[in-house]
């Protein structure tokens, strides 16, 4: 059952893909992809005192969820899968920084804004958390 599933989600991944407009920052070794998208929730400060305001460029990261599937469908031990992951997501973090800065409009890039229920592992990632429902103002 589970190995349908995965063919059915790698029969449908290229039509999502299509459809989001997502873009490859390397297909083969970054485990994201990416848009450029408009900040639309309330206005945020950041620990560091960045200023994200509402219709800001944000780079939009999406995990490449049926690739990663994939990869560990293989791995038996949950411990050893949360590794891969981690080791996944911190190799393409370098990555993602610079597509930003080779980006025609870095400039114009405030930040990264992804959507996540691993919270635990993300701080050590050095990624700085929020709570989304606190600032979204259409639930």
């Amino acid at each position: 059952m589970r190995s349908y599933l995965l063919t059915f989600w790698n029969i449908l991944d290229p039509l999502y893909y299509l459809l989001t407009r997502l873009e490859y920052i390397d297909r083969h070794s970054n485990i994201f992809r990416v848009r450029i998208t408009k900040y639309k929730g309330k206005d945020v400060v950041l620990s560091d005192g960045t200023k994200i305001n509402k219709n800001d460029k944000m780079l939009k990261i999406h995990l490449h969820n049926v690739k990663l599937l994939n990869e560990l469908k293989s791995v038996k031990c949950t411990v050893r899968r949360g590794r891969i992951i981690f080791q996944k997501v911190h190799f393409s973090m370098p990555l993602i920084a610079e597509y930003i800065h080779n980006h025609k409009n870095s400039n114009e890039i405030k930040g990264v804004i992804g959507i996540t229920m691993l919270h635990k592992g993300a701080r050590n990632l050095v990624l700085r958390l929020f709570d989304l429902a606190a600032h979204f103002t259409d639930y």
